[in-house]
This record gives structure tokens, C-alpha cells and sequence, in this order.
């Protein structure tokens, strides 16, 4: 039987980067930080070629700018904009790989390891999938690595979402499901729920008990006043304790000069115990997950800086505290919220650290808090290259980790008819010892730790202490 292409050739109008779009772009195009995102999904069963194609027409249809390429606009400070590549063929950004060694675990994640960090091919659409064959018991993995400029966690899970969705459907009605056409994302009734999910609670950050969220009325000038004396007050505080961590840093920025290399590190947690634990601490799943972290960097940091009071984290939310209705339909970009803050270091007893982290959060994220990294995002055009790479760098290096939270699907995904086993969120490694991302997926919270080996002398001992950190804060009385 001859399947009948059905993929939409209409090409979209040019799309603007923002400002926080541009700033992780030049960031990537340095030789400093690459702030690729990627996701590792582990499917239960082989996979056909075309389909694979298929499924990426699909997802591109979905998801524009993965069939776009960034081009310079003519005027002043004018950001750079999406325009569709002419010349655009899913085949070129798909490979088919083997695994090395045995097909294990370890053996997969070693092959994602320098797979993910190949750079993109100039002039097109910065991303890359690669089918990995060749695992043990039969499986095969499928491994999306794409230009953070792209879309940021919550945007890029939105597509998984939208294709497991249309997946379903064309199931149920019994329908031809090779590539048809798909309009681009907005906020279906359901993501709109995982986003503001995301934003409140679920298993993400959950924002401070200090205010709500939700819409106000106008201001007075009274209230305009205290609104923008609390918000300088809260800027002296960030330039404060930002000093203090440069002074206070775990250890000297690492200097990549083009040159990346990462071990991953991957750990699959009970989400009814978690929300157990964060219940019980009257905390989240997101404090949970920064408290086991922070148990771990414990056991790592032990003898090394034993006097050392506080972690700093480094946490990238999904949208701002405030009410913000384009981030949450937006399909693209990245409309991420940046908090910085500190974890008691040494406080061995779980439910008091897990206090501790909602009381940080608490502190740094609510209805009054300011985008700072939005902010130094529209500086991003008058900074030269090196300098903004070399900041950025060395502003990360002052964080012990970064953390990313990102809520998954109970439900199952699948991809070009495979479903996913497992699935593990890829976040960049931007300066700081690891990067940790949590993706929660039919139950389990499945933990990646991207590691920078340029700034931790023994990856695989620093891997074995969150991890025992993090089952220790689950197993702890």
C-alpha cells in the first residue's frame, strides 16, 4: 500500500526572536556556553524509518521554527528573526545510530553524551534527532537535541503533548497517521491546565504564599508607589546576595573555548513519594527535588569546603508569578522566570530542609519579583559576543546546580508508533557543576544530571551522592 504524503509546504511569515530568545542564540553561537536542550526517550520496540520522517513532519508542522532558520532584520538593534528555510527536508536533521558497547543503559547515555554535542550545520534549522539502535532487550531511543532559541522545556513539552494527543485520535478513528497536516500549537483546554500546573504546583515550583498570581485590579498610585519601592528593595537584595555569591563561589568558572564535555547520570523516583515527602513538609515536589539535590552536594562537598553555610541554586521557572497569558499560549520561544537562592548546606534532617527550600523560594519568587534575566536579555544586542559568554559564565559558576522541573504526561506518549518507556529531560550545562532536570512521566520522576566534567573532577563519585541524596530524603523518617 502506497501511503500518500499529506505534509503542509506552506511556509509561515518571518518570526521575531525576543529578547530572551536572542540572548540564548548569541550565547550558543560563542565559545563559551551552549545552551542546547535536548530530551532522551527510551521506546519499547524498534522503529520504521519513514515513520520516524513522518512523525517529524508532523512535529514541524506543529512547531514551525524547527523548519526555520534564524536570519539577520536590516535597522538598528533590530533582534533577528525566523524565516523559513527554502530548502527544508526532515531528512537532513535525522540520523540512524548504534549504540556503543552492549547496548546497556550506560552505553546509551555515553552515545547521547557526544551526540548531543555535535554543533548544528550552519544555515539550517538548529536541531537534530537521532534513532539509536541497537539497545539491549530488544528497545531502541529516540534523541531530539535542539537550539534552546527553539523553544524553551515547557514549549518543547507541548509538542510531545500535541503529538501523543494526535496520536490518540487518529488511533481511535482508525485513520492513515503518516503526516497530516497539523495547524501550530496554541493553549489547548489541557495544556493550558499543564501550564498553569506547572506554574502553581503539580510537580513544579508552586509560587509564594506572599501572592497570588492571579489577576488584580488597576493599581492606585498609592499602591503603583509601594509596588515599585518593594521591587527596588528586592533589587538591592539581588545584587547583594549576587556579589556574595561571586565572592562565595563553589569553585573558578570553567573555560570551555569551544570545547564541551558532559557525563550524564540518570535516576527514576517514585512520584507518590514524592508528594508524600513535599505534603508532609508542606512543600512541593520541586523543594523535594532541591533538598535531595542539596543532601547530595552535601555528601559530595564533605571534606572539600566543610564550612561552607550555604548551596546557591540556580532554578529557570516556566513563566513569570504574575498572570501572563501569552507565555502560557505561546508555542514557541522561551518565556522562561529566573530565581537564584540560597539552601542551608549541612541540615541532614529532610522535613526541615525541605522547609528550608519553600522558605528560599518563597522569598525570591512571587507577585513582586523581577525578570532580572529578562532584563539583561534586552541588553544582549549592545554587549560584544565574548563578553556576554565570559558573564554568563562566570554568574552560573557561582550556583552549586541548576534545576529545571519540567511535568509530564500521565498519559502515554508515543513516537512514530513506539511508545515511550522513559523519558529524560535534557537541560544545558551553563557553568555550574550539574544541571538537574526532573521529568515526571506516568508516575515516576525521572532525573537527569547533566555534569560539566570541566568543573567536577569526578562526575561518576558526584552522580552516586545526589543520587544517594535524593533516595535518602525519600526513605528519611
Amino acid at each position: 500500500m502506497i501511503r500518500q504524503q499529506m505534509v503542509d509546504t506552506s511556509l509561515p511569515e518571518p518570526d521575531p526572536m525576543t529578547p530572551k530568545d536572542y540572548m540564548v542564540w548569541r550565547l550558543e553561537e560563542g565559545r563559551h556556553v551552549r545552551t542546547v536542550i535536548g530530551i532522551l526517550l527510551i521506546l519499547d520496540g524498534p522503529v520504521e524509518w519513514q515513520d520516524l520522517v513522518d512523525w517529524h513532519h508532523r512535529a514541524c508542522a506543529v512547531l514551525p521554527r524547527m523548519r526555520s532558520r534564524v536570519v539577520a532584520r536590516r535597522g538598528p538593534l533590530r533582534l533577528p528573526a525566523w524565516e523559513p528555510e527554502p530548502q527544508f527536508a526532515v531528512s537532513d536533521h535525522l540520523q540512524r545510530v548504534v549504540v556503543s558497547g552492549k547496548g546497556s543503559h550506560e552505553d546509551l547515555l555515553r552515545t547521547a553524551e557526544n551526540l548531543a554535542e555535535l554543533p548544528f550545520r550552519p544555515g539550517r534549522s538548529p536541531w537534530d534527532g537521532y534513532l539509536v539502535e541497537g539497545l539491549e532487550n530488544g528497545t531502541t531511543a529516540y534523541l531530539l537535541k535542539i537550539s534552546h532559541s527553539i523553544a524553551d522545556g515547557i514549549r518543547l513539552r507541548k509538542l510531545f503533548l500535541r503529538q501523543a494527543a494526535d496520536a490518540r485520535r487518529n488511533s481511535r478513528a482508525g485513520q492513515e497517521t503518516s503526516a497530516p497536516t497539523a495547524p501550530p500549537i496554541g493553549a489547548t483546554k489541557t495544556e493550558s491546565a499543564g501550564a498553569a500546573a506547572e506554574a502553581s504546583g503539580g510537580t513544579g515550583p508552586r509560587p509564594s504564599r506572599n501572592g497570588s498570581p492571579g489577576l488584580t485590579p488597576s493599581p492606585s498610585r498609592r499602591a503603583s508607589l509601594q509596588k515599585a519601592g518593594r521591587q527596588t528593595f528586592k533589587a538591592m537584595e539581588f545584587v547583594k546576595e549576587a556579589i556574595s555569591g561571586l565572592v562565595d563561589a563553589p569553585g573558578p568558572a570553567s573555560v570551555a573555548d569551544g570545547r564541551f564535555s558532559r557525563h550524564y547520570v540518570t535516576l527514576d523516583l517514585p512520584l507518590a513519594k514524592m508528594r508524600e515527602k513535599a505534603t508532609a513538609a508542606d512543600g512541593t515536589v520541586h523543594d523535594v527535588l532541591v533538598a535531595g539535590v542539596a543532601a547530595g552536594f552535601d555528601l559530595y562537598r564533605e571534606g572539600v569546603r566543610p564550612n561552607r553555610k550555604h548551596l546557591r541554586v540556580f532554578c529557570p521557572y516556566g513563566g513569570s508569578p504574575q498572570a501572563d497569558r501569552k507565555a502560557a499560549l505561546a508555542s514557541a520561544g522561551n518565556h522562561w522566570f529566573i530565581v537564584s537562592f540560597g539552601v542551608p548546606a549541612g541540615l541532614s534532617d529532610p522535613l526541615p530542609l525541605i522547609r528550608a527550600v519553600r522558605s528560599s523560594v518563597d522569598k525570591v519568587y512571587h507577585r513582586d519579583a523581577i525578570d532580572w534575566m529578562g532584563g539583561l536579555a534586552r541588553t544582549t544586542p549592545i554587549l560584544p559576543r565574548k563578553w556576554l559568554g565570559a558573564v554568563f559564565l562566570r554568574y552560573l559558576a557561582s550556583h552549586d546546580f541548576v534545576i529545571s522541573n519540567i511535568p509530564g504526561p500521565s498519559t502515554v506518549m508515543s513516537v512514530a508508533g513506539a511508545q515511550v518507556v522513559r523519558a529524560y529531560g535534557i537541560a544545558p550545562a551553563i557553568g555550574a557543576a550539574t544541571t538537574v532536570t526532573l521529568l515526571s512521566y506516568q508516575g515516576v520522576c525521572q532525573v537527569m544530571l547533566n555534569i560539566d566534567t570541566a568543573v567536577v573532577g569526578d562526575p561518576e563519585f558526584l552522580g552516586q551522592c545526589v543520587k544517594s541524596g535524593l533516595e535518602g530524603i525519600l526513605v528519611a523518617a
